[in-house]
């Protein structure tokens, strides 16, 4: 049913989107993420969660720090499997923004002794570190992820052919994201 429930407005999002009107569509993002949260529709839940990071990427200079800061929000009172897919995503986000700011990064030295906060003071070890925990914790609670069917979280995935037959659960999925960032 949650598959079906928001046709109309995910319409709308991608018309906006394609049209240029990203905050508008976050508009309904928004609204889709908050109604989804509330009723713990898990994969229209993460979709709202990656759509939204999308868009804001769109306009705002500070979306890698602000996504972040939301994705660990989200993980706190997230459930599994969801906590798992979103510390996934929070690993990913940590290592796309060294990829897209390493020219500044490799210029940092490594700071220690006080509590840093400010992702953008981070130097290349803290940002690796802090990837490395997340798709390690991403793999917690591997029974429930080896029982949880991919195709639960088709709202959120591009198939391919035969993808089903390599990775059909959502702990070989979240497992070949966490390889393909060590290799």
């Amino acid at each position: 049913m949650s598959q079906n429930q928001f046709i109309h407005e995910w319409r709308q999002v991608d018309s906006l989107a394609g049209i240029g009107q990203a905050q508008t569509a976050l508009d309904i993002v928004t609204r889709i993420y908050d109604q989804t949260k509330a009723a713990n529709q898990a994969d229209q839940f993460v979709k709202a969660s990656v759509y939204r990071m999308k868009l804001e990427s769109d306009f705002d200079e500070d979306y890698f720090e602000n996504s972040i800061a939301r994705t660990q929000l989200d993980i706190q009172s997230a459930q599994p499997p969801v906590k798992q897919i979103l510390h996934s995503i929070v690993a990913e986000l940590y290592w796309r923004n060294f990829q897209n700011n390493r020219w500044q990064i490799l210029s940092r030295s490594e700071t220690s002794g006080f509590v840093n906060d400010d992702i953008k003071t981070w130097d290349l070890k803290k940002l690796v570190t802090a990837s490395m925990e997340n798709y390690a914790l991403s793999l917690e609670n591997k029974d429930l992820l080896k029982n949880t069917s991919l195709s639960a979280f088709d709202e959120i995935l591009i198939k391919q052919k035969d993808s089903q037959k390599f990775r059909p659960t959502l702990f070989d999925f979240l497992a070949h994201r966490a390889i393909d960032f060590y290799t």
